[in-house]
């Protein structure tokens, strides 16, 4: 496409020319109103049984936890589905804390320094599982999460201050009820940058919900990368094209004299035709924009806008 590119603009330079493919990709992902059916994923989320063998050492202002030889011989045999840096630490109903390291022998970091008034040797402690990282770093959010078994759906409509009204102190647990925005992790390592979302309540059982969702799209990495079969090279190398006109028109004195503002309304109005052929085609597949009647779990999820229909639905 980058070729392509410089055959239709050559003054453009060559890595220039990725640069503005890059773009124009990453800028049709995230096309207003644009639901892209490969931008859709499933996957499963595994929650842990909770550990509490043994007792712990905390001391106020460090972030070190340090367990006896039955709390470290349990933490060293938690499996690869959860590891315990992607669990939580809990003395009591105190402060969540995010297991960050592990020494693998009997240490545990947290991401922030202890503070809760019980402390010292002999302590008693949970590390569950509350916060879960997302599949994707572009995760956007769920359109479902359900327990494949009972069939029971999870609400993922839910906001944090409404849980915090009804759990400030996220005393309960067991079967979850509701999915909730949490964070983006900070932590440096393979999920830096990915949200993170909270189960509520706790969960307390080793099981594996299945959830649906989207995500807002990445960018090509590689020279070699492709984009899926549903869309074309031709309305990529198009709002390419736009862009490039523009440099041209904003560097005239490297790219010669002429008047590329024709050349760039060419250029776009080629783009959005093609978008919409595209758009119409995914959508003909996915029907995510429409909905025909409202269902009970929309109207509890409302207002809802459809951007085919121009309709929002409200109670």
């Amino acid at each position: 496409m980058a070729t392509e590119l410089r055959g239709v603009i050559p003054a453009l330079p060559y890595t220039y020319a990725l640069t503005l493919v890059q773009r124009s990709w990453q800028d049709i992902q995230h096309q207003k109103g644009a639901l892209w059916s490969w931008l859709w994923l499933d996957f499963a989320i595994p929650t842990p049984v909770p550990v509490g063998l043994g007792t712990v050492t905390v001391t106020i202002g460090s972030p070190f936890v340090i367990g006896d030889a039955a709390a470290a011989a349990a933490w060293i045999a938690l499996g690869p589905a959860n590891p315990i840096t992607t669990r939580q630490f809990r003395v009591g109903q105190g402060t969540i804390y995010n297991v960050i390291a592990f020494d693998n022998v009997n240490k545990l970091t947290l991401a922030t320094p202890y503070v809760d008034p019980l402390q010292g040797a002999g302590t008693g402690y949970q590390i569950l599982g509350i916060y879960y990282n997302a599949p994707t770093k572009d995760f956007l959010w769920f359109e479902s999460v359900r327990d494949p078994v009972s069939g029971y759906t999870l609400d993922t409509t839910m906001t944090r201050e409404t849980v915090d009204d009804i759990d400030p102190q996220r005393f309960q647990s067991g079967w979850p009820q509701a999915v909730i925005p949490y964070a983006i992790n900070q932590q440096p390592g393979a999920f830096y940058g990915f949200p993170q979302f909270e189960m509520w309540p706790a969960p307390l059982n080793n099981y594996t919900y299945v959830a649906t969702g989207f995500r807002a799209g990445l960018g090509f990495v590689n020279t070699t990368d492709v984009q899926p079969p549903q869309i074309g090279d031709d309305v990529i190398v198009a709002l390419a094209k736009y862009y490039g006109y523009q440099f041209c028109e904003a560097n005239k004195d490297k790219t010669g004299k002429g008047d590329f503002r024709y050349l760039m309304g060419a250029a776009m109005k080629e783009y959005m035709t093609l978008l919409d052929v595209y758009q119409f085609r995914d959508e003909e597949f996915s029907h995510r924009h429409i909905i025909d009647s409202p269902t009970m779990n929309l109207i509890t999820g409302l207002p809802w806008v459809s951007m085919r229909a121009n309709t929002m639905y409200a109670p």
